[in-house]
């Protein structure tokens, strides 16, 4: 008797969820508009320097100021755009890539950041009281390379981790000696349902209740429920935390309002 076997595992995702780069396209928006806000409005002071066109000039400058001031100069240019680094890949959508592809995603991301920097350098000398500087052009690059080398590559294995988990195995068919075609689709849908269920259940697991677990948290568990809601690592979740906390803005309020609003895992009765 003539024997067949089929079989295979699921390839490697190479695209990211949607909702992910909807909600890095809806923070690269806020991050730019908190940007345009904070480098192109009109100050009201008394003289402005120069502008600098030399390069490396300006950070001599701030060197120059000590040790102390001169970090949190060069760590405003350095932080300024560094969430382009992130955010801009994650938009892109791709999570797999070779090698040479993700030193092409690196290079479009360092251009990317690079161009926005320019423009930006070019309206302010429109703007009062704002200043033209050459290095804030290459410390604002640093910072989106720096960015992008220090999370993309960790947080783009971690989404192919969580996909892998997520779609699970194709069904395999073991070995089907020639018989009646109905009993070989019958047993090929018997495993295609299998499947179903199971990823069904990997994807309720996934997707739990949006509340504050008790194992896992640092401070108010808030991050690790919020990265358990959207099936990412719960240092992932902290780390844009942490970078957003860079920016101007509410932050902190908004973690201790989640913090106060969400409840307890084990306590959890209509949990988001």
């Amino acid at each position: 008797m003539q024997r067949h076997e089929a079989g295979g595992s699921a390839a490697t995702a190479t695209a990211i969820h949607l909702r992910f780069r909807l909600l890095a396209g809806v923070l690269l928006v806020a991050h730019l508009v908190v940007v345009g806000w904070q480098t192109l409005r009109p100050l009201d002071v008394p003289w402005a320097a120069a502008a600098n066109l030399s390069p490396l000039e300006g950070i001599r400058a701030d060197l120059a100021y000590g040790p102390l001031e001169a970090a949190r100069r060069i760590g405003e240019g350095l932080a300024l755009l560094a969430p382009l680094g992130v955010l801009l890949p994650m938009i892109s959508g791709r999570i797999a890539l070779s090698r040479l592809s993700a030193w092409s995603s690196l290079a479009r991301t360092a251009a990317a950041g690079a161009l926005v920097s320019v423009n930006i350098e070019m309206l302010q000398t429109a703007v009062p009281g704002q200043v033209v500087d050459v290095d804030s052009v290459l410390l604002n690059t640093v910072g989106v390379l720096l960015a992008h080398a220090a999370v993309v590559p960790a947080l783009r294995a971690r989404l192919r981790r969580s996909h892998a988990v997520y779609q699970g195995d194709t069904p395999k068919i073991s070995r089907v000696g020639l018989g009646p075609w109905t009993d070989v689709l019958s047993a090929v849908q018997r495993e295609y349902r299998d499947i179903a269920r199971k990823r069904s259940r990997r994807r309720r697991n996934l997707m739990s209740a949006l509340v504050r677990p008790r194992d896992g948290r640092w401070i108010g568990g808030v991050c690790a429920g919020l990265a358990r809601r959207f099936g990412i690592s719960a240092n992932t979740m902290r780390t844009i935390f942490a970078v957003s906390c860079l920016l101007p803005g509410p932050q902190f309020l908004v973690y201790i309002a989640l913090w106060l609003l969400l409840p307890n895992e084990k306590s959890a009765s209509a949990a988001w």
